[in-house]
């Protein structure tokens, strides 16, 4: 497939799309290709964060307000709450046990039956695209416990994220007309950017590299399953729109990374920088009792121009942070997170 790609290119752009799944393609199972990638990869987003350098110098030469922006008490969630473990333990805990087998049909239909009567939209009831089966006992098929778990908190996910998407949306017009700025904007990039909802295949890197110490489900520990990217035109607007965020959720922000407060946390980005906000949320026209943590990532446009540029870098150098499992080598990573651009999962 990649070989046909090239050649209908015939020396043509290829869509990001299709440069995605050629990654894929090289890298997997194949080390060599993947360092020679990496390095490149390296070398490019090393001149790419040149300008971001440069503006940041600026942020601070004007002692710029992104830069002293924190979490103040008085809008911290309760800090029991930690992740989605807490605000879903109380609806998985009747049927979840820990690395357990949940059979078809006799587990697993009584939860596609609940699942469905409370309005999530199971577009898998038979859990035919994750069952397995067993050698031992081969006429009977099961879904291993915690990939059910990672399911139902992508099918809660997806029925948020249309609200969650609304309300930033909401929000940002309510900013711009506070300000006295032009909305719409004219400009498609100064605007609320709906990231799909992540894809499971990632849920699970992200697991396997970071948060596989967390208490099971261990899908429950990631926090940006429903994200949005809310691009601004400088500072003043995102610190306007950041307060306005936290009176809108007061005493359910969960957390904040402000990667502008730091020089130094620059660095692990290659010089991209973003106020991230997690937000215990819930879709209450639907039903107030499913909440689920969810991210808005506030973004000044100077950086949002040079991070289009950054994307294609961006994945291959962020696989850098593997482990040495067969499934964690950062070739395999890489591989794992590209997968899904041909419609596959490794």
């Amino acid at each position: 497939r990649g070989v046909n790609l090239l050649r209908k290119s015939r020396g043509a752009t290829i869509s990001k799309h299709d440069k995605h799944f050629l990654k894929f393609l090289l890298c997997f199972r194949n080390k060599r290709n993947y360092d020679e990638m990496l390095y490149s990869s390296k070398l490019v987003m090393g001149l790419l964060r040149q300008p971001l350098d440069v503006e940041y110098a600026r942020l601070q030469d004007t002692n710029a307000g992104i830069l002293s922006l924190k979490l103040d008490g008085e809008y911290r969630s309760d800090k029991s709450i930690q992740s989605n473990h807490q605000l879903l333990e109380w609806a998985y805990a009747p049927w979840y046990k820990p690395k357990t087998a949940m059979f078809w049909p006799d587990d697993l239909q009584p939860l596609v039956d609940e699942w469905t009567q409370i309005g999530l939209n199971v577009t898998d009831p038979t859990f035919a695209t994750i069952r397995r089966t067993s050698t031992i006992e081969p006429d009977k098929s099961y879904v291993p416990s915690d990939d059910v778990a990672m399911d139902f908190l992508n099918l809660i996910a997806y029925k948020v994220d249309p609200a969650f998407q609304r309300e930033m949306r909401a929000l940002f017009k309510q900013n711009r007309e506070k300000l006295g700025r032009t909305y719409p904007t004219g400009d498609r990039d100064l605007a609320v950017q709906s990231g799909p909802v992540k894809t499971k295949a990632r849920q699970k890197i992200k697991v396997d590299l970071k948060y596989f110490v967390k208490p099971a489900p261990q899908s429950m520990a990631v926090l940006d399953i429903v994200r949005c990217g809310i691009v601004c035109e400088d500072s003043e607007e995102l610190c306007s729109l950041y307060q306005l965020i936290m009176e809108r959720f007061k005493g359910n922000i969960l957390r904040v990374k402000n990667a502008f407060d730091d020089v130094k946390k620059g660095d692990d980005s290659h010089g991209y920088r973003a106020v991230m906000i997690n937000i215990n949320f819930g879709d209450d026209e639907w039903n107030p009792k499913y909440r689920m943590v969810c991210e808005a990532q506030l973004l000044l446009n100077s950086y949002y121009q040079v991070r289009k540029d950054m994307h294609l870098g961006y994945g291959i150098c962020r696989s850098e942070d593997g482990g040495k499992g067969n499934t964690t080598e950062p070739f395999i990573v890489l591989a794992r997170d590209c997968a899904k651009f041909g419609n596959l999962e490794i």
